[in-house]
């Protein structure tokens, strides 16, 4: 359930970060973004697909934005002249984008930093690949990186006003709403969303 709940978690601040990024390039709910492999620099195989399938899976499940799903990617790599079974790399990502009219990639990495995992995402408009937002979160451990994942963007979720806001909190708290009450990412939502009331 822990993992299940970081999981959930990820989609709700990686939602609230594209829709309310620092800089102009905001993305409506019907903007389409493409999600690029995680570069993975530690060195762990584990990495190497299960950040991109946590993070896929629960923006594929928000109202607030939608992902180009797996199956146009791989038809997009034909027709740019590439092999279906291509790295998605940011580069990559930047041509599936363009050729497919999505408006945003959004690219993942983790590094390791002596002890501790350094996760970062970035999100960068498609026709200019100018920096809509990003993101740093480390993680003490490899058994806090979905967790650190998932406090990416969290100041985004924090800055978060109106409306949406409130419909994102509404969703996630009804989601998890048997949760363990304890849950630090859990304690943070409800106190955020008790602001917004």
């Amino acid at each position: 359930m822990r993992v299940g709940l970081a999981a959930a978690t990820v989609g709700l601040v990686a939602a609230a970060w594209l829709l309310h990024p620092r800089h102009t390039h905001a993305l409506k709910a019907s903007d389409t973004a493409v999600l690029a492999d995680f570069t993975n620099t530690t060195g762990d195989p584990v990495f190497d697909d299960t950040l991109k399938e946590a993070l896929a899976a629960e923006l594929q499940r928000s109202p607030f934005l939608s992902i180009l799903p797996d199956r146009e990617v791989r038809q997009t790599l034909k027709l740019i002249g590439q092999s279906p079974d291509e790295r998605v790399t940011t580069e990559v990502a930047q041509g599936i984008c363009q050729r497919s009219g999505s408006q945003a990639v959004i690219a993942g990495s983790i590094a390791q930093l002596g002890n501790e995992y350094v996760l970062g995402l970035n999100a960068v408009v498609c026709a200019s690949g100018e920096s809509m937002a990003s993101e740093l979160e480390r993680a003490g451990k490899k058994e806090e990186v979905l967790g650190a994942l998932a406090r990416v963007g969290l100041a985004r979720a924090y800055a978060m006003n109106g409306e949406t806001a409130k419909a994102a909190y509404q969703d996630f708290l009804t989601l998890w709403k048997d949760a363990d009450p304890d849950i630090p990412v859990f304690v943070a939502a409800k106190a955020e969303y008790a602001k917004l009331r």
